[in-house]
């Protein structure tokens, strides 16, 4: 055997003792745990009562109708986790202060009427607006809330795969079509 095919071989079993153990590591990785797989989920951000506070919220945003509710679909969670990870400090505190104002009287959100509740939202919404026209104020915790509630209710995947149009391996896109001609659906995101 001459020293470039030794080498190559030297290589070849180098690199399938390497990547065995990584594919194999891989595929593991792609089954659940029947042990860890549990339908309970924990806020990583919120307290019980917020949750259920912002639950409350979120579902009064998108209530259930011939599609499932925000909080069906996972929203709670989604916003939980987008504030725990992804925002800055700033945000977080404007959230929590945001929940706070939710309580009306000492009264949780999510015990109050349903006309209790569309009325402080409603309050809640003129102010932020009011705040938003102050200099230097960018974003309020309303309509940050709304732009969250929308954005994970539209990347769900129950929203995206069955009540939006959705195509696993997409091919030519032409977003010039009549609706009529999609079956009457949107596009999943």
């Amino acid at each position: 055997m001459n020293r470039r095919k030794a080498i190559r071989n030297a290589g070849l079993l180098l690199g399938y003792s390497i990547s065995a153990p990584a594919i194999v590591g891989i595929m593991n990785g792609c089954k659940p745990d029947p042990g860890k797989v549990t339908k309970e989920w924990l806020p990583k951000f919120m307290n019980a009562g917020q949750v259920a506070d912002l639950k409350a919220f979120v579902d009064h945003i998108i209530p259930k109708t011939d599609t499932p509710s925000a909080s069906e679909v996972g929203v709670v969670e989604f916003i939980d986790e987008i504030m725990a990870d992804y925002l800055p400090a700033e945000d977080q505190a404007m959230f929590k202060a945001g929940l706070e104002r939710l309580n009306l009287n000492k009264k949780s959100f999510s015990t109050l009427t349903n006309k209790e509740q569309t009325t402080l939202m409603m309050d809640m919404e003129k102010v932020d607006i009011e705040s938003l026209k102050q200099e230097g104020v960018k974003e309020s915790f309303f309509t940050k809330m709304k732009g969250l509630i929308v954005t994970g209710y539209m990347l769900s995947e129950e929203i995206g795969v069955n009540h939006l149009a959705y195509d696993p391996i997409p091919q030519n896109y032409d977003g010039c079509i009549p609706l009529e001609q999609n079956g009457g659906v949107n596009w999943s995101l």
